[in-house]
């Protein structure tokens, strides 16, 4: 069995259920909802003075208290104490978390803390159930457009390149395939460094582009990668300068305001393509314009190409391997279609 290092397995932890990320991040009073809930099964409470008669402004200024202290210490976002009041028997504490204001309630004796409370008084209407959401039909093209969205050091994303390649090396100049970046970047400025190395890469030597990103997918050398491939470093560090400067990368990332929810460094290269076909992480595979879902094995992404010609050509025939590749570095090792940086 593969096993995964400590950054995929958070990785694989905080991102295996793809949503928007513009949401997802900034929703913190539903993500203290979830922090929150094992603490509450479990009935911890938090420590205030145990008084009965407190007043709502006592025991808001206490639970924001509590709550810097605790739950929200190292997330960068602080809760302020607006205004309160008592109903049905708890406190009715309004609190402003980062940049959003919503409601908690606390016991009458200050010590537990509730979120969403139901009221048992009112019917419950289950929600109407919604209709699930069919793939768009992917338009047939003589000479298919294939585009791969990908983070350089997502786990998941160089599984699915390592499947991709010999899919790309199989159907040759029959496709138009290119690696594209998501406009954000969640593992450090190497991950920007490397984007637009193999953004230059694919710009000055595209013909040996696969044999490179083969190279850096085994062990993440990129240094001893570039120079097995024999790449004139002049030529690809004034292409990395130009580009540099051009989208000013790193000067928005040392310049923490310009991140996205101020967690995350922009990485703008390629962001109209990414708006324009709806990429939310990596990997993210377009098709002729429309977002697909593909196994992660090469076999399964030779069909699913393959399913985009008019005419499918004979190179569609080629026996590739229906192992799913590990996510991570390396070239050995199988994983699961699943997980992805988001």
């Amino acid at each position: 069995m593969n096993k995964l290092s400590d950054e995929e397995k958070h990785e694989k932890h905080t991102t295996s259920h793809k949503v928007k990320l513009k949401v997802s991040k900034l929703q913190v009073f539903q993500i203290l909802t979830v922090v929150l809930a094992v603490a509450l099964v479990a009935s911890v409470a938090f420590n205030m003075t145990g008084a009965t008669a407190m007043s709502a402004d006592t025991v808001g200024r206490n639970t924001a208290e509590f709550l810097n202290n605790n739950i929200l210490a190292s997330s960068g976002v602080t809760a302020t104490y607006i205004k309160g009041t008592t109903s049905h028997g708890m406190y009715n504490l309004t609190v402003a978390i980062g940049n959003q204001t919503g409601n908690l309630f606390v016991s009458s004796d200050g010590s537990l803390l509730f979120i969403n409370p139901i009221d048992m008084s009112k019917k419950v209407e289950k929600p109407a159930q919604q209709p699930q959401q069919q793939q768009k039909e992917v338009p047939k093209t003589d000479k298919p457009v294939v585009k791969l969205f990908v983070m350089s050091y997502c786990p998941y994303g160089t599984q699915m390149e390592k499947g991709i390649i010999p899919v790309i090396k199989a159907l040759g100049d029959k496709v138009d395939f290119k690696v594209e970046f998501v406009y954000y970047s969640m593992h450090g400025e190497k991950e920007l460094k490397e984007n637009m190395l193999q953004t230059c890469i694919q710009k000055d030597y595209s013909d040996k582009y696969l044999d490179y990103l083969e190279c850096f997918l085994d062990k993440g050398d990129s240094q001893g990668c570039v120079a097995k491939m024999g790449f004139d470093n002049a030529t690809l560090t004034n292409c990395v300068n130009d580009l540099d400067n051009e989208y000013n990368i790193t000067a928005m990332y040392n310049d923490k305001s310009t991140w996205l929810n101020g967690r995350f460094p922009l990485f703008p290269v390629d962001k109209a393509d990414n708006e324009q076909y709806g990429v939310q992480g990596s990997p993210t595979l377009v098709i002729n314009g429309v977002q697909v879902q593909s196994g992660r094995d090469s076999a399964s992404l030779l069909s699913t190409i393959c399913s985009a010609f008019t005419t499918a050509p004979a190179e569609c025939n080629t026996n590739l391997s229906s192992t799913t590749p590990s996510p991570g570095f390396g070239l050995d090792g199988t994983g699961t279609d699943s997980g992805s940086c988001s």
